[in-house]
């Protein structure tokens, strides 16, 4: 008895569009996985910061959750994708990332014997600024360029208020102030990690049906 087995088509291209077919099925499953923790994220701004009217009110501070991916046209078998936030606080020690801060739970405190100034809804916007993307910023006291009075109600507390018959309060001050854990990115995290795992074997047994009806 003789058997003879053949191999129809081209055995190389048949591998190339294999490896392409898997770099195709990685590259859309990360990419769905990152704007699914993108978009877990977001949910948990809305939920916790609301309609706040501050610069980091819910649709601005979730409008700074991005995210990109490598490549970021086409598609690789290492394909890769970051999620991250645009909202960063400027101090004196560097940047600090919003996003990381609302998710640990931080106390800041006032250096070297100062005060923390939080702007009140009375304090004016920065000079040149309004109400664009991403909210206008309130300006410091030092910004405000106004004649202000120091008012101390606490050890650890005054106000700055305008001068005047009808003083308005512009500023809280603080030496301390504790911000609470508001968000969960693990959480958002695992979310996209099950995303990515459900996605690529949804992605690959596409793939797999495209190339039978090529090769049939």
């Amino acid at each position: 008895m003789e058997l003879k087995v053949a191999l129809r088509g081209d055995l190389r291209a048949m591998l190339k569009d294999e490896e392409r077919a898997i770099a195709r099925a990685a590259t859309r499953a990360v990419r769905a996985a990152a704007g699914q923790a993108r978009r877990m994220l977001r949910s948990q701004i809305r939920r916790n910061f609301g309609e706040r009217k501050s610069r980091l009110s819910g649709a601005a501070f979730e409008d700074t959750v991005r995210y990109r991916s490598k490549p970021k046209r086409g598609q690789a078998l290492d394909a890769a994708a970051t999620v991250y936030s645009r909202a960063r606080y400027r101090r004196p020690g560097g940047e600090v990332d919003l996003l990381a801060l609302y998710d640990q739970g931080v106390t800041i405190r006032a250096r070297g014997g100062r005060w923390l100034a939080v702007p009140t809804s009375e304090a004016p916007l920065r000079s040149g600024e309004g109400s664009g993307r991403g909210g206008a910023r309130r300006a410091t006291p030092k910004e405000s360029g106004l004649a202000l009075q120091f008012i101390p109600i606490a050890k650890d507390r005054a106000l700055l208020v305008t001068k005047g018959r009808r003083p308005r309060v512009l500023y809280v001050l603080l030496r301390e102030v504790k911000l609470g854990k508001r968000l969960d990115v693990q959480r958002a995290y695992q979310s996209g990690e099950r995303r990515l795992t459900s996605e690529f074997g949804r992605q690959l047994a596409r793939q797999d049906q495209e190339l039978e009806q090529k090769w049939s």
